[in-house]
């Protein structure tokens, strides 16, 4: 089944500026076999990719300082939603991805759909949405989560929080998985404790591919600080690992081959899978991120 929103986007990459809807059509250029065909939004997903976003909410206004443009916006049915524009999306010069609007879009939906293959829940829901259904056109939208104030230490949150967001990361390159970027979920419980759960966001400067100097001199580096806590010397538990485990390279394919990532971010992905899955912990990030293997 061809995800129209995410087939939109792979031509949104091709010609920027071109209407979402006649871009949502299906490629034909998709044959038979082809894992980007095969692949089944969650329920979840589709509920975001439903949603029609109808006004501002004030909380916007008190976001923290970001690269890329992000709203706060009520949906027609009244949840709350973050709602990043692939417009407002900024590359600087880095080299390890293509500076084209929806490309951080893609790389969101990714993370999301990763963490739904482990089954750990840490991202929330979100989905591609179609530029008739936002006010600044085609966009990343992603189920608004309350969370706790103040930042909270790594090493604070439960250990199976904190290795099931060092898997994510690892395997995904995330290059933003710094402290304002995961934060503890807010249940009404107070302030931060040791039972909190973990939400992981902006995840768009993730999937690193190929470099090309023509885009700069920035190289890709992993900034998580769930991949800095464990790479290399702190063994995995045995429920993540056979969350690791069961994870099947031709669900990746299908799930990121949907959105339209290239072939390189996609085989980095599955090096980076297969290797947690060889060492049983997360590897020294240097050895795991170049592209002359």
């Amino acid at each position: 089944m061809v995800n129209p929103i995410a087939d939109g986007f792979r031509r949104i990459t091709n010609r920027v500026g071109e209407a979402f809807t006649k871009a949502s059509r299906t490629s034909a250029s998709h044959g038979a076999g082809d894992p980007r065909t095969s692949y089944t939004p969650s329920a979840a997903e589709q509920e975001m990719q439903a949603r029609r976003l109808v006004s501002e909410h004030r909380m916007t206004k008190k976001l923290p300082p970001h690269n890329n443009d992000v709203f706060i916006m009520r949906s027609q049915d009244n949840k709350v939603n973050v709602y990043k524009p692939a417009s407002g999306e900024k590359f600087g010069e880095m080299d390890w991805i293509p500076h084209v609007q929806g490309e951080l879009a893609k790389r969101e939906l990714g993370a999301f759909r990763m963490d739904q293959l482990f089954g750990f829940g840490r991202v929330p829901p979100g989905a591609l949405i179609d530029g008739t259904r936002a006010p600044h056109g085609a966009g990343f939208v992603q189920q608004f989560v309350k969370l706790k104030r103040g930042v909270k230490k790594w090493n604070k949150y439960s250990e199976l929080h904190q290795q099931q967001v060092a898997v994510l990361h690892y395997v995904i390159g995330n290059a933003d998985g710094h402290h304002e970027n995961y934060r503890p979920k807010d249940h009404g419980d107070g302030r931060p404790n040791s039972e909190d759960d973990l939400v992981a966001f902006d995840h768009g400067y993730s999937f690193p591919e190929k470099p090309d100097a023509a885009r700069g001199g920035d190289h890709f580096r992993n900034l998580s600080d769930s991949v800095r806590f464990y790479e290399g010397k702190r063994p995995l538990r045995e429920d993540v690992l056979s969350a690791v485990d069961a994870v099947r390279p031709e669900q990746v394919r299908s799930a990121l081959g949907d959105i339209g990532l290239s072939d390189s971010a996609i085989e980095g992905v599955l090096t980076r899978l297969a290797a947690v899955k060889k060492h049983r912990m997360i590897p020294d990030w240097d050895l795991s991120y170049s592209w002359d293997l």
